[in-house]
């Protein structure tokens, strides 16, 4: 027995040794500091009902990079993320982070990612936030047979971290932004097809409530406002048979009654955009309806008219990304993060693009990475309040 125990304590070692191994990644670059980031992290939607949605964190100090830091960080409570993430939002000194599966908004520290609270919502979807809320959108129902209910936004206080009174709003919304003072929200209706939804829900928030609808197309998921006052929607694919649409783009300006209204339609396939400045970032991915060969990666200028379409990355390493699944731009430096869902059965990648679509950086991510979020230095935090675009 006695000769057993070396063999036991080596065995017992090694597996100790993995186990930190896997927390902290072997494949991911050592980054040089950024200009106004403490932080980044990266969210891990998971598979929906795996219950294995994750946080990765890479500290610019330490110049390290730590998957499933959230359990990490918890550990004396034993605590999973949960399951589906699905929106990723910092607001001052707290992460907001919705998952789908677990009909809940969970809050973090941003320091630390260490637990606050965990707020009930039914299969909550997008975050933004506005004058000391998080205002979250949400299905309403309990899955996704929820084709008969109209979904909601509900408010949280940043404060209390306590849900207020919801909004109704239509079915099954998806993306939301705050901007002049009100909220935008992009209802897909994607539960219902052929009969998608086609609006946006415009609300007020003291106290919340809906305003008006605008008319704007089939399954529309994501809202983002540009620096000229305009608003732009992308629409997804319908698939279907002959009648399948490829995903679009909208532009929504204001109109002579002082409301936005659709003002033009661009054939531009994109399933997820994000701005940052005059440009915007899109990508498609391959075998969506107009898009059969190979995934797409575009940048658009929106001070010009004509928008000068033309492909994002120039070093051909786009025909690496298997399954693009998120794009983020940091806010300071102007460089594009791209989320690699690759066969979501194992760890996803992050790429790093500079402004014009050069790689500077690829690492590792958990399954199926999402979303990207830049941590400001601590003292900064309460000067940067909204994080989310």
């Amino acid at each position: 027995m006695k000769n057993s125990e070396p063999i036991l304590l080596l065995a017992l070692g090694l597996l100790l040794s993995s186990c930190l191994k896997d927390k902290t990644s072997q494949h991911f670059p050592t980054l040089e500091p950024a200009r106004d980031t403490e932080a980044i992290f990266v969210l891990n939607q998971g598979n929906y009902g795996a219950n294995n949605a994750s946080l990765d964190y890479y500290n610019y100090t330490q110049r390290q990079f730590t998957k499933h830091f959230f359990t990490k960080s918890n550990e004396n409570l034993g605590e999973i993320l949960g399951d589906a993430a699905t929106d990723m939002l910092i607001y001052g000194s707290h992460l907001y982070i919705s998952l789908y599966g677990s009909h809940c908004v969970l809050v973090l520290r941003t320091q630390d990612a260490s637990y606050t609270a965990r707020i009930s919502i039914p299969s909550p979807r997008h975050l933004t936030a506005h004058e000391g809320k998080v205002y979250v959108t949400s299905y309403i129902g309990p899955d996704r047979s929820t084709n008969g209910t109209k979904g909601a936004v509900y408010p949280i206080d940043t404060v209390t971290q306590t849900v207020g009174q919801s909004c109704k709003v239509g079915y099954q919304p998806e993306g939301i932004t705050a901007y002049n003072g009100l909220l935008y929200v992009c209802n897909s209706g994607r539960a219902r097809p052929p009969e998608f939804d086609s609006t946006v829900s415009v609300l007020v928030t003291n106290p919340l409530r809906l305003l008006y609808h605008i008319p704007v197309g089939k399954n529309i998921q994501q809202i983002a406002a540009d620096q000229y006052g305009n608003l732009w929607v992308n629409a997804l694919s319908s698939q279907g048979g002959k009648s399948a649409q490829p995903s679009h783009l909208f532009c929504l300006s204001v109109g002579k009654f002082g409301q936005y209204v659709p003002t033009r339609r661009e054939n531009i396939p994109c399933d997820a955009f994000t701005i940052h400045s005059n440009r915007m970032y899109l990508y498609s991915t391959r075998g969506s309806a107009g898009q059969p060969e190979g995934n797409s990666f575009r940048v658009m200028n929106l001070e010009t008219p004509n928008l000068n379409d033309a492909p994002f990355i120039k070093d051909g390493t786009e025909k690496a990304i298997v399954v693009p699944n998120g794009i983020t731009v940091h806010p300071s430096n102007g460089d594009v993060y791209i989320c690699d869902a690759k066969d979501s059965k194992g760890h996803g990648e992050l790429y790093c693009y500079t402004a014009d679509g050069v790689l500077k950086w690829k690492g590792d991510a958990g399954m199926r990475p999402l979303s990207v979020r830049f941590a400001p230095p601590r003292a900064n935090r309460a000067k940067i309040p909204n994080l989310s675009h």
